[in-house]
């Protein structure tokens, strides 16, 4: 389970930078099949002195194995926005074209990932008084952690980061941390692990509080 864990972690930590600045196009996954040809070898013989043969051509057939490539398992988006309660102060904003896509692409891209994944989805999160925003990813995983891979996730989760606290919001544990100068914070609920970030820990942290204020199933 520990390695599972250590492949799902880069994708929540990256994820971030990613949905901020990719606007990649969206590439449909083909199967692909390679038809090798028929071979035919043709063998002539030669008669002995003295005697008559008659000339033979036997055939070998040789038949090339199949060689269709398994199609790739894509992991589908969720939009959190159909499945959360509204939030009072906040706005659901949507995410900028070709954000989705991305997302998918990248956790989709190690089969071995998607294999652990249901689903993965992502909103931003706008503060109606202040304009904060903040960036809430969910990943859907197939079997909730706990105990010793719960805290194998949250060592792997946090590795790199700065300003390391476990922290309480709501009745949700977690942890609190700086990566790449965003306030972030992460939690497992369930079987989902959650990731959210921002430009400051006050506004992460009025955020990510209103949220499961609002949703008390996460």
């Amino acid at each position: 389970m520990y390695r599972k864990i250590r492949r799902i972690v880069p994708a929540v930590l990256t994820a971030g930078t990613l949905l901020l600045a990719a606007c990649g196009d969206d590439s449909a996954t083909q199967s692909t099949t390679i038809a090798a040809p028929e071979t035919t070898i043709a063998v002539e013989t030669t008669d002995a002195p003295g005697t008559t043969t008659a000339p033979t051509e036997p055939e070998v057939t040789i038949t090339a194995p199949d060689t269709t490539e398994a199609t790739m398992v894509t992991v589908p988006f969720q939009d959190p926005q159909e499945l959360l309660n509204p939030i009072t102060g906040y706005t659901f904003l949507p995410l900028p074209d070709g954000v989705a896509e991305a997302l998918v692409e990248q956790v989709s891209a190690d089969q071995t990932l998607s294999s652990e994944l249901t689903a993965v989805g992502a909103i931003m999160l706008q503060d109606d008084a202040t304009t904060d925003q903040v960036l809430v990813i969910f990943f859907g995983l197939n079997q909730a952690f706990t105990g010793a891979d719960a805290d194998a996730y949250y060592e792997a989760a946090t590795a790199g980061g700065t300003s390391i606290i476990d922290v309480d919001v709501d009745g949700r544990p977690g942890k609190a941390f700086l990566i790449d100068g965003r306030s972030s914070f992460t939690t497992l609920t369930g079987s989902t692990a959650i990731l959210a970030q921002a430009d400051t820990s006050d506004a992460l942290e009025a955020a990510v509080t209103a949220l499961f204020a609002a949703n008390p199933e996460l």
